[in-house]
C-alpha cells in the first residue's frame, strides 16, 4: 500500500515539475471596446426579441386554433386557455423589456436629455434682439422662436 502511494507521489510530481514548459507569447489583435461589446450585445439583443415576438404570436394562434377545434370538452377548452395566458403574459414580457432596455438605453446614452431637459438653456432672443444659444446663436431675432 505504502509503495502505491509512494509511486501515485512520483508520478503526480513528475507532472508537474518533470515536464518542459512552453512558454508562448499573448497574440495580438484588436482591442475589445464597449462600442464593440455593445454592438455584440444589441444584436443579440435584436434577435431574441424578434425570435421570441414570433414565438409568442404562433403560442397565442394555436392556442385561439385548439380553443375552436376542442368542441365542448371542458378540460382542453381549459387547456386553451392556459395556452393563451401563457402566450399574451409572455408577450407583454417581451415587450416590456424591450420598453426597459430602451429606456435604460436612452439614459445612458444622454442623461440630461432623459427628462426633456437637454441639459442646457433653452435658446431665446435677449433684449439687444440677438439670439442666446441654439444654432442660431449670435444672430438678429424679434422672436425666441427665431434663434
Amino acid at each position: 500500500m505504502k509503495s502505491f502511494k509512494l509511486k501515485n507521489l512520483v508520478l503526480v510530481l513528475s507532472l508537474f515539475f518533470g515536464m518542459p514548459v512552453y512558454a508562448q507569447q499573448i497574440p495580438t489583435g484588436t482591442p475589445i471596446k464597449i462600442d464593440m461589446i455593445l454592438a455584440i450585445s444589441q444584436n443579440i439583443g435584436g434577435f431574441l426579441f424578434t425570435l421570441g415576438s414570433i414565438l409568442a404570436v404562433i403560442t397565442i394562434i394555436v392556442s385561439g386554433i385548439m380553443y375552436f377545434l376542442v368542441g365542448a370538452n371542458p378540460q382542453k377548452v381549459g387547456t386553451a386557455k392556459g395556452i393563451l395566458k401563457a402566450g399574451i403574459i409572455g408577450t407583454l414580457i417581451i415587450f416590456s423589456a424591450g420598453v426597459i432596455i430602451a429606456t435604460i438605453q436612452n439614459f445612458a446614452t444622454d442623461p440630461f436629455g432623459f427628462f426633456g431637459g437637454g441639459g442646457g438653456i433653452s435658446p431665446y432672443c435677449d433684449v439687444n434682439g440677438e439670439c442666446v444659444g441654439g444654432p442660431n446663436g449670435g444672430n438678429f431675432c424679434q422672436y425666441d422662436s427665431d434663434c
